[in-house]
């Protein structure tokens, strides 16, 4: 899972995303983005991650601890039940 967010007020491109069979959270980090930049993201099918990225293991305890957090204030933003 690939997650790219562009930061509207600080100029930026972040690059984070999860690994689906390992569970580790991938980061490949925040660049500079200046007026005019065109971005292109090509979607590949590859067995193993090709490029450089640090890691970090996720345990149970606490993806389940991010869950509850994000439902209650998904809850009380009205946006789930």
């Amino acid at each position: 899972m690939l997650l790219i967010v562009i930061h509207n007020d600080q100029g930026g491109l972040t690059i984070t995303g999860v690994d689906d069979v390992s569970g580790k959270k991938l980061d490949w980090g925040k660049f500079e983005l200046s007026a005019g930049d065109i971005i292109s993201v090509t979607a590949l099918d590859v067995a193993c991650n090709t490029v450089d990225a640090e890691s970090e293991d996720r345990d149970v305890q606490t993806l389940l601890t991010e869950y509850h957090h994000l439902r209650r204030y998904l809850t009380k933003q009205g946006l789930i039940k």
